[in-house]
């Protein structure tokens, strides 16, 4: 995978808060350059990739599509990869 466009990751809920081993899947909030191109298809190579290696569920999104009434509490619990 071309990694060149990922600007930041940050891993959420279990994965962030070291309740390992008792962590159900994976949330992670990636930021890429701007005009990166074929965001869609970098997504699933990523998810596809950290799926495999820890083999749980993966949910990865972005953070400009978070939904304000959440947002607050979920970026202070997220945790720099």
């Amino acid at each position: 995978m071309c990694m060149r466009t990922l600007n930041g990751v940050q891993c959420l809920n279990s994965v962030a808060l070291y309740t390992y081993p008792i962590i159900a899947d994976i949330d992670l909030i990636v930021e890429f350059e701007d005009n990166t191109p074929d965001l869609y298809s970098i997504k699933q190579r990523l998810k596809n990739e950290v799926q495999s290696r820890f083999d749980l569920p993966v949910d990865i999104c972005r953070e400009k599509y978070i939904k304000s009434m959440f947002k607050q509490q979920i970026l202070a619990e997220a945790k720099y990869a």
